[in-house]
């Protein structure tokens, strides 16, 4: 009995570790612009849709050393993910931890290869997955969400290898 039961709760810590495919998208206050962050929220809370598509922006502190060649640099730039998920960011609580899935697209050439974590590693808000396609206006969003969307204002980390694929045409 003891042994089943430690197998049940051993395949339980391992399905749940399987599904956390998790990213942290924050909003970014303009250390230039101390009134951009008031304006970030003028219009209430970022509501993050699920389906929005982050792709891959840089290195907050330049590249790592073990990453620096231009050939690493250029396969990053095939990365994007899509949350599964909606968050909502406030000047209280500008971040918030969703579901996401690796993109894959032929169209905007992205690889579909598994992201994993790296804390230097950014991405940025492109589009939003619709029926229609990708729509890189967020117009249907709501005014917070377009704002900062379209002035760069959101950010996200990759925190658990994210290795499921989403075809995005």
């Amino acid at each position: 009995m003891h042994r089943a039961v430690t197998a049940m709760v051993g395949l339980l810590v391992l399905s749940g570790t399987a599904t956390a495919q998790q990213v942290r998208i924050c909003a970014q206050q303009d250390p230039i612009d101390a009134a951009a962050w008031h304006q970030l929220f003028a219009n209430g809370p970022i509501g993050v849709p699920a389906d929005t598509i982050f792709v891959f922006a840089g290195y907050s502190k330049g590249p790592p050393t073990a990453l620096a060649s231009n050939t690493v640099e250029g396969e990053k730039r095939t990365e994007a993910f899509i949350t599964t998920a909606p968050a909502s960011l406030t000047q209280a609580k500008p971040c918030a931890t969703v579901a996401a899935m690796v993109g894959r697209s032929e169209t905007w050439v992205w690889n579909g290869q598994p992201i994993r974590p790296d804390k230097l590693q950014y991405f940025q808000v492109f589009g939003l997955l619709t029926p229609d396609g990708v729509d890189t206006s967020f117009d249907a969003s709501g005014a917070s969400m377009q704002w900062a969307a379209q002035n760069q204002q959101l950010d996200a980390r990759v925190i658990s290898t994210l290795t499921a694929p989403r075809d995005v045409p």
